[in-house]
């Protein structure tokens, strides 16, 4: 074979080569155009799916219903963030575990307190914490802290509510004459915990401050308290607030009238000053 023969036989096989190689680039790059619009088309429907619901009207359909025990009012209601148990608890002083979606009672129990003594006041102070305190019939307060622990047991998640008692299952006495407690309030604050309270027929405000502190190696906290002072107002008061930093409290009564107490000295809360808020009767006041 000649060299010319030679150099157009190795030109050949470059051209079938080469138009293999053109063949596979233009199905290829075909295949990538269309996977880009194909994930460009799905991405439009999923943005489409999400916003769709904004201009349908909203619906509501009942999932179950039962009925709650006789006798008694309700006065907390909680769910863990799965939606699988709750926890009510009633004047009556009793708990109840249960299931959201049947509302099969899975334990109860009852806070420490006597037979003949009811839950008069509550507050939540902390939603993150399950921190709650209740005002009793007896001059008495007892803070609280509920919550829902998860484990998993041969696969599958268990949800196991809890109660617990930051200062002991021994209620604090907050009106020594033994008088309901109608006002109760508080606040925590980093390792800061106000407690306030009023009884029935006083005009005296009580205000106690406690540390929280942790245990070294576990998640238990205990608290300590600093102070306990008793603060008059010149009305009778109705709901206790306090702000978020604890440096103020705030005493309303259901006429409008807002006493203004200086907190930054723990120890040492201060009159500041009264305010009058509306010219009418209030019927409801909540923190915000």
């Amino acid at each position: 074979m000649s060299n010319a023969e030679m150099m157009l036989a190795r030109s050949q096989r470059r051209e079938r080569f080469r138009s293999y190689k053109d063949v596979v680039a233009k199905y290829a790059i075909g295949l990538g155009g269309l996977t880009v619009i194909g994930a460009v088309l799905l991405m439009m429907f999923f943005f489409f799916y999400q916003v769709a619901p904004l201009f349908t009207s909203a619906s509501m359909d009942r999932v179950a219903s039962y009925e709650r025990p006789a006798g008694s009012q309700t006065l907390l209601l909680a769910m863990d963030e799965y939606q699988d148990t709750a926890i009510r608890v009633a004047d009556d002083g009793s708990i109840t575990f249960f299931k959201a979606a049947t509302g099969a009672v899975i334990a109860q129990s009852r806070l420490p307190i006597g037979d003949s003594v009811t839950v008069t006041a509550h507050q939540i102070l902390d939603d993150a914490e399950g921190s709650v305190i209740f005002g009793l019939s007896n001059g008495q307060v007892l803070l609280a802290e509920y919550g829902f622990g998860v484990s998993f047991k041969e696969g599958k998640r268990v949800v196991n509510p809890q109660f617990a008692y930051p200062l002991g299952s021994e209620p604090m006495t907050l009106d020594t004459d033994g008088q309901p407690i109608v006002t109760v309030g508080g606040r925590t604050s980093g390792e800061t915990m106000v407690l306030t309270g009023y009884a029935q027929g006083s005009s005296k405000v009580t205000v106690k401050v406690f540390e929280k502190k942790k245990a070294m190696f576990s998640d238990e906290s205990t608290l300590e308290e600093l102070s306990s002072k008793t603060l008059a107002v010149p009305f009778t008061p109705k709901w206790t607030m306090v702000d978020g930093l604890i440096d103020w409290l705030y005493v309303i009564s259901e006429d409008g009238q807002m006493q203004v107490v200086g907190m930054r000295d723990r120890e040492n809360p201060s009159m500041y000053a009264r305010v009058n808020l509306i010219p009418t009767e209030i019927n409801a006041s909540r923190r915000l």
